[in-house]
């Protein structure tokens, strides 16, 4: 019977994924996001209709990729200057300067082998949430340029 389990083991666990931002600055670094809870990267195939007039079945076929909406939630630091809107690589300050300002984001995943993910994007979605008993959120969302 085949292995059901890759020979790298059965899982990486979330704990030590750090997501980064560039600062804007030359040179270029990268900042960690503080208090990401949650990470979205839904990386999907276009298609397109290539259906024949005789056909009886559907065609497709793939043309581009698509990042999606990113998605990112957080626990809401108000002054945390990878949160905040004013410091030039908050994500806040992302959204609601004009013009928004590409960034470079990184997912530094916590496997043996340091894969990450590195993408230019924008901010286009910083909702906040709180509630009486809870620590005060954000749902962040960002595309692929």
């Amino acid at each position: 019977m085949p292995a059901s389990t890759s020979s790298l083991g059965p899982d990486v666990a979330v704990l030590g994924t750090l997501f980064q931002i560039d600062n804007g600055s030359s040179p270029d670094t990268f900042v960690t996001v503080t208090n990401v809870s949650k990470i979205m990267l839904p990386v999907v195939q276009k298609t397109i209709d290539v259906t024949n007039i005789g056909d009886i079945w559907v065609r497709t076929v793939p043309v581009l990729k698509d990042m999606g909406k990113i998605s990112l939630d957080l626990f809401w630091q108000m002054a945390d200057p990878t949160q905040n809107n004013s410091s030039p690589y908050g994500l806040r300050y992302c959204l609601v300067a004009n013009p928004s300002p590409v960034r470079i984001f990184k997912i530094l995943y916590p496997d043996t082998a340091s894969s990450q993910d590195l993408f230019p994007g924008y901010c286009t979605g910083f909702q906040v949430t709180g509630a009486v008993g809870k620590a005060w959120e954000a749902a962040i969302d960002l595309v692929n340029s």
